[in-house]
Formats: C-alpha cells, structure tokens, sequence
C-alpha cells in the first residue's frame, strides 16, 4: 500500500492519505481531494496518478512548482521515501517494496485521510 504524508515543521505527521486506484490531487482549493493550509500552494497544485504498478507525480502547472528530493519537476514516478515539497508544505511518499500489487480500493472513491492532528 502507498501513502502520501504531509509533515509538520517539527517533522511529525500532520495528515496521511492512502493512495489507491484513482488520481490524489493535492492543493489548497475546494476540488483538491488533499486540501492544504498553505498560501504559498496553488488550488489545485500536483497529484499524484496510479500507474502500471507505480506512482506518478504531476505538477498540475502550479505558480511556485513542485519538488521532489530538491529537483523541480513537471512529472516524475515515486520511490519509496522520496521527499516532496509544494508551496511551504512537505510531504513523503512511502510505499511497500513491491509496488507492483496496487491496493484492491476501486470505483469512484475520495482518497481516504488516514490520520489528522
């Protein structure tokens, strides 16, 4: 299973959300299904795409970008670990070794939050 984790400054989890089968947007505005305090973000600002097995980033034409380990990038498959950040936020990709089982979740699903403190 893969999971997306918004980190706070402190570096705890702040939010996580389980990644399945359908696209995870990532932003501050209403559409976004991961919605982020964080003026610096744009509304609807990457998402993150299942793949063939895999993970794909994809900055959505966001205002500041978006990077992934301190590169910027328009788009880019996920390794486990990899470090995000958008706007002033920073996220981490996890995922079990093999990503090549995708989670059984499927249909017309809102990714599911995890955790919130």
């Amino acid at each position: 299973m893969a999971t997306l984790i918004h980190k706070k400054l402190d570096g705890t989890d702040a939010q996580r959300w389980e990644l399945g089968d359908v696209p995870l947007i990532v932003g501050r505005g209403e559409k976004a299904h991961a919605r982020i305090t964080d003026g610096e973000m744009s509304r609807q600002h990457f998402e993150i795409v299942p793949q063939a097995g895999a993970y794909l980033l994809r900055d959505m034409q966001s205002k500041n970008g978006t990077q992934v380990n301190g590169q910027r990038v328009t788009e880019i498959q996920l390794k486990f670990d990899d470090q995000i950040r958008a706007g002033e936020s920073h996220f981490v990709f996890i995922a079990e070794a093999d990503t090549g089982s995708m989670p059984t979740i499927t249909g017309k699903h809102q990714p599911k939050m995890l955790k919130k403190e």
